[in-house]
């Protein structure tokens, strides 16, 4: 009602600090917010059509977008659809196919990114049966919205908290270290799915909970020295001299790359101006509203995306209409529509190679991180170094002697 409401099941609190001001805003009373019932029969009845005729329908069934290690509960709606559709057509046979979306850097730009298809999941009869009868049809939902939501799960990599995944993460990095450039995305993803289902299982083991503390150790070391561990796992100790003359060259190649960039980054300004303020404005109004989302970095890469699919084109016409202006004052015959789609194709081609030269220049920027950081603090990066291998090591040995009991089908190659 307008002053009441009642909870299905207690809440969760993530700490007890969290807990205590909770019950305090519950026992002396809070503002909510209550959503009235929609009426959904009409969409309903269109998806039950197009499901009839052997159509697909694709369906992002945890509502809405968040920056979540984990999945959020899947909605019901995709089960009801199934159902609905099966029993408003007899005869019909829906296929559910789970689909996973998994991103090595979530949130970034030009983010590497795999898609895996599940298999199909077949309707049983007697769930429609159930799905029919008043009494049970509830409980139909539920059965299959269980099976969609172990579908899912089995083509994404999810982990319960943010420690865990950074945990699975290193311990990925660490024990592929030496193969994997021989592996593909789709394998990546399988090895991190294992480890994290490995992780789970042998959490309580005393191996797992002190390779876990060793590994966010070695974490926070990396953080201390701003040092990514790719470049420590890949740098090779020399003298100082020949660390400073690798500086000199990397730093050489980043300002010729600069350059390059230069009149792109001029060029594309505007964008990159507008894409932040918009971005983050957007994603401050996603916080205030939500209550799934951490940090709001799903909102920011949408608007990102959004607001220079839209800003790049105005901004290449208008520089290609100040370009025919330009043309006309020293050519006033020359073709306005071939000065137009000239103009424009220089923009772009500009500001695309500003992308290119500014990725090089960036990879090779951070890459001199840790030169710099052997020739100012060479004893701190030979240990941190030294720390990484053992830990390595550890990671390799404990992965090897515990995935057979998890994976009949364990094998390194």
């Amino acid at each position: 009602s307008d002053t009441e409401l009642y909870l299905k099941k207690p809440i969760k609190f993530a700490s007890e600090k969290a807990e205590a001001e909770a019950r305090l805003l519950l026992e002396s009373g809070s503002v909510y917010k209550a959503a009235e019932k929609i009426d959904q029969s009409e969409v309903y009845a269109q998806v039950f059509e197009h499901l009839a005729h052997g159509h697909c329908i694709g369906v992002f069934s945890e509502g809405g977008s968040h920056d979540r290690p984990d999945l959020l509960p899947l909605k019901a709606g995709v089960a009801l659809m199934a159902l609905g559709a099966m029993d408003a057509n007899p005869g019909l046979n829906v296929k559910i196919i789970p689909v996973g979306m998994n991103y090595f850097h979530p949130h970034k730009f030009r983010s590497r990114a795999l898609v895996e298809f599940g298999d199909p999941i077949e309707i049983d009869q007697s769930l429609t049966d159930m799905y029919a009868d008043s009494k049970t049809s509830n409980e139909a939902v539920r059965i299959l919205l269980g099976e969609i939501t172990k579908g899912v799960k089995a083509v994404t990599v999810t982990c319960p908290d943010f420690e865990s995944l950074s945990v699975v993460q290193a311990a990925s990095r660490l024990y592929s270290d030496q193969f994997s450039n021989k592996l593909s995305i789709a394998s990546i993803v399988e090895m991190n799915r294992r480890l994290l289902n490995g992780f789970l299982h042998f959490k309580d083991d005393p191996r797992i909970k002190s390779l876990k503390n060793e590994i966010l150790k070695y974490n926070e070391d990396l953080k201390s020295m701003k040092v990514p561990d790719h470049l420590v796992g890949k740098a090779i100790v020399k003298s100082k001299l020949s660390i400073l003359l690798d500086l000199v060259q990397t730093f050489s190649q980043v300002i010729i790359l600069g350059i390059l960039a230069l009149p792109g980054i001029i060029f594309f300004s505007p964008v990159f101006v507008a894409t932040k303020k918009i971005s983050e404005k957007k994603r401050k109004e996603a916080l205030a509203g939500s209550t799934v989302k951490i940090k709001g970095n799903d909102v920011i890469a949408t608007w990102k995306i959004l607001v220079s699919m839209g800003f790049a084109p105005i901004l290449y016409t208008l520089y290609s209409l100040l370009g025919i202006r330009i043309v006309h004052i020293y050519y006033p015959s020359a073709s306005k529509i071939f000065a137009f789609l000239t103009f424009y194709a220089f923009s772009a081609s500009v500001t695309y190679s500003a992308l290119i030269f500014g990725d090089k220049g960036m990879d090779l920027f951070k890459e001199s991180k840790a030169a710099w950081l052997m020739l100012t603090n060479q004893q701190g990066f030979t240990d941190l170094k030294t720390k990484r291998d053992k830990l390595a090591s550890d990671i390799t040995q404990t992965i090897n002697e515990l995935g057979p009991q998890l994976f009949p089908d364990f094998s390194i190659l």
